[in-house]
């Protein structure tokens, strides 16, 4: 769907708009807020509707909660002194992203018998952003409600999987993630869920994936941001919902052979028990962002129970870490690293799509050829859903396929 640039920009960067979403999403709850009138427009529209939509269910499913639970969030942060900071003319990445997380967790959790925390852990930041949390959100410390952790603090490490980092620059966003849910898991926390630093998913959703596992009915939860019940916007400028990116995102799912694989395990919406998060981390072998595909990989293999739902997210790529790694080299370690994974953890592979990986794809410079390539005819008007599909392209036609976009 497309759309609102205003709507896009204000979700991320707007304090009051957000603000107006949680005062319009407690209408039905709250009999003192019935006289509400809605002046501004954008607050109407479909994109404002769904995610007051979710809002509604999500804090519906946390008031059924009636037992003592603790939960956790946990997130990392490298360079991100700018979306943490607030929207200024001198400051056009600001999202007063922290405050904004920590202030949705306050409206879902008014009332209820669940007590929470978030975790923001420094992993390494060249440009201090753990320290500058320190300044900035000194009130949202005080409460309680905010902890900052340093990576640093935890290394040299000797229990797995930190040990495997000898300082925090062998750390992509994945070591931060690790040390924040050992020290959620140490502090007693029953579910830890772990998320992006940016305003990309609205914290006051997180009813739909802790009910879940708070229930007994699921070890672990997360949005899958393909679903179509997901209401998904991607930055233009972001690969994975480009045309070029479709063949690549084709073979990414057709490298585990007859296995289920992570519908979207790169989504920053997750949450665990803690006693399955506790069990699965020991196992993560990637030190970069693959670890997030490992998690999930190692949660299959282990038949631990999901519960995968839409969600609503608001890409805020113009300052990612993404952004900065690019495109090519980001596909490059995802598809490489996918193999890897299986072959420590013992998960068949498909020896074709492998062939055509590690002889067509094996250097960041074809991946970005790839990318710079319109979509090969076979995968025109193919939508995300079917992509992975034997019925779109068949194995035995993907090397040819690569091979006729690189030449």
């Amino acid at each position: 769907m497309n759309f609102s640039s205003e709507f896009i920009t204000r979700y991320l960067r707007d304090d009051g708009f957000s603000e107006d979403l949680l005062r319009i999403a407690s209408i039905d709850s709250d009999s003192d807020s019935r006289n509400t009138v809605i002046t501004d427009k954008l607050l109407t529209c479909h994109e404002s509707n769904r995610v007051i939509q979710e809002l509604r269910e999500s804090k519906a499913n946390i008031k059924s909660i009636k037992k003592p639970l603790k939960v956790a969030v946990v997130f990392a942060m490298w360079r991100e002194i700018e979306r943490i900071k607030k929207f200024s003319p001198n400051n056009r990445f600001g999202e007063n992203c922290i405050r904004k997380k920590i202030r949705a967790l306050e409206w879902l959790f008014k009332g209820t018998p669940i007590s929470w925390k978030v975790f923001a852990v420094d992993d390494g930041c060249p440009e201090g952003s753990g320290e500058f949390v320190l300044r900035y959100c000194d009130h949202e410390i005080a409460s309680g409600k905010l902890e900052v952790l340093f990576l640093r603090d935890g290394l040299p490490s000797n229990r797995p999987p930190l040990s495997r980092l000898r300082d925090v620059n062998q750390s992509v966003k994945f070591g931060a993630i690790i040390f924040g849910i050992q020290a959620a898991i140490s502090q007693g926390f029953d579910i830890v869920s772990y998320t992006d630093c940016d305003n990309s998913v609205n914290l006051g959703h997180l009813g739909s994936i802790l009910l879940p596992i708070a229930e007994g009915s699921a070890d672990y939860s997360y949005g899958n941001r393909f679903s179509p019940d997901s209401l998904t916007y991607w930055c233009s400028s972001r690969s994975t919902d480009s045309p070029s990116a479709k063949l690549l995102i084709h073979l990414s799912r057709r490298v585990l052979n007859n296995y289920a694989r992570p519908v979207d395990a790169p989504s920053p919406f997750k949450a665990f028990a803690s006693p399955s998060i506790a069990e699965i981390i020991p196992r993560i072998t990637k030190t970069d962002f693959m670890f997030d595909f490992e998690v999930l990989m190692c949660a299959m293999k282990m038949s631990l129970r999901s519960s995968v739902h839409g969600c609503v997210f608001i890409d805020s790529y113009e300052h990612s870490t993404w952004s900065l790694l690019g495109d090519a080299q980001v596909w490059h370690k995802r598809i490489h690293g996918m193999i890897d994974i299986a072959k420590v953890h013992g998960i068949e592979l498909n020896p074709i799509v492998v062939r055509i990986i590690s002889t067509l794809l094996d250097s960041v410079e074809s991946v970005e050829k790839i990318l710079r390539m319109p979509a090969p005819s076979e995968f025109l008007g193919v939508t995300d859903d079917q992509l992975g599909s034997t019925h779109v392209v068949d194995d035995s036609a993907l090397h040819e396929i690569v091979q006729g976009v690189l030449s």
